[in-house]
């Protein structure tokens, strides 16, 4: 891979001799470990890779489990079937109260990107000064700490502190401000209370999120309603090969993962993908012109301008409030020295014994 392990480069011709994909049997691999086997929703096994030439892999073997439940995780890291895991946020302080033997916590950020969407073509959101409302009405700071435990601090936008192109400060403060909401609602016209939808997934931490939000908007004369989807059925309502349903999208809670670039972080929001992955139906020229260009320039002070400015853009739409990148708590075996990326993955390559082991 190129930057991460969800896109790289491949031989056109190597590709092409296997008949176009290869499945889970890839024909060759190259790095510290080989691909031995993958078990469907259960785990994949690595080998050490004799070819190598460069550093030894430092453990014969790698077992990696898959677990979309976090508790199942802690509960297998207990049982000591796990050498380092993923754990919730809400689990962090009850493990370092009693953490298990021979073990430590290691809090990483993360590059996902969470924030409260508004559909701007909805009719009860087309006024500016209603969706300006709606983010000087929420509190990212009582979001953050009542979803993340103080671990995660709110976002200055979709492109991760320490990354190239993160923003000193967002526009709206995040804390809000309550009386600016009212009387945009006020200069609006709007008649309170104003009721809105709010579509989220039924992931427990984005569902504590919402409840927030929906507390801070009302205490501005917002009654929101939370609907609760499948994840499945939520990455769906916004795109328009689904059918009319986008047409009623209001509020939503949506996060992304990012990637090693800050485009990545950014390159869904342009015209190209309304309909697709844009939502919000934002659609700004500069924007869409300043993303060719960051992606074209190789001047790093340029695109950190740049990224900058577009995201100063998306705040200025109304149709974002951005909320927070989040964290990735991990508990690990004191027996490993683990290794990961800036943005909380691991990097398996890197893991070592802390005592001479295979």
């Amino acid at each position: 891979p190129i930057a991460a392990a969800n896109y790289a480069i491949l031989s056109r011709k190597a590709i092409t001799s296997v008949g176009g994909r290869f499945g889970v049997r890839p024909p060759c691999c190259s790095g510290p470990y080989l691909f031995r086997d993958w078990q469907a929703k259960r785990k994949t096994i690595l080998d050490r890779n004799p070819l190598w030439k460069g550093p030894e892999a430092a453990f014969s073997e790698i077992h990696i489990y898959a677990m979309n439940d976090a508790k199942a995780a802690e509960m297998a890291f207990e049982a000591g079937q796990l050498d380092c895991a993923e754990i919730t946020v809400e689990s962090t302080s009850p493990f370092e109260k009693n953490m298990p033997p021979d073990s430590f916590l290691e809090i990483h950020p993360s590059g996902r990107n969470y924030w409260l969407g508004m559909n701007q073509t909805n009719p009860s959101l087309k006024d500016l000064k209603v969706r300006q409302a709606i983010q000087y009405a929420i509190d990212v700071e009582a979001v953050v700490e009542a979803t993340w435990f103080g671990l995660a601090k709110p976002a200055l936008g979709p492109v991760p502190r320490g990354m190239l192109g993160c923003r000193e400060r967002t526009l709206i403060p995040a804390r809000g401000d309550a009386d600016k909401a009212r009387s945009l609602l006020k200069e609006a016209g709007v008649d309170l209370p104003l009721r809105l939808r709010l579509d989220v997934n039924s992931d427990a931490l984005e569902l504590t999120a919402v409840q927030v939000i929906q507390w801070s908007l009302k205490k501005v004369g917002i009654e929101v309603e939370i609907h609760s989807r499948d994840n499945g059925v939520f990455l769906s309502l916004g795109k328009e090969e689904n059918g009319e349903q986008w047409q009623d999208l209001q509020l939503f809670l949506m996060s992304f993962i990012g990637g090693a670039d800050p485009y990545y972080s950014l390159v869904w929001f342009i015209s190209e993908q309304m309909g697709q992955w844009n939502w919000e139906r934002f659609s700004n020229e500069e924007f869409d012109r300043l993303n060719d260009l960051a992606l074209a320039t190789t001047n790093e002070a340029g695109r950190d301008l740049m990224y900058q400015r577009m995201q100063d853009i998306m705040e200025e739409s109304g149709c974002y409030r951005f909320i927070s990148n989040g964290v990735m708590p991990q508990i690990i075996r004191k027996s490993i020295k683990p290794s990961f990326s800036p943005d909380g993955y691991a990097r398996l390559r890197g893991f070592r014994p802390t005592k001479q082991q295979s």
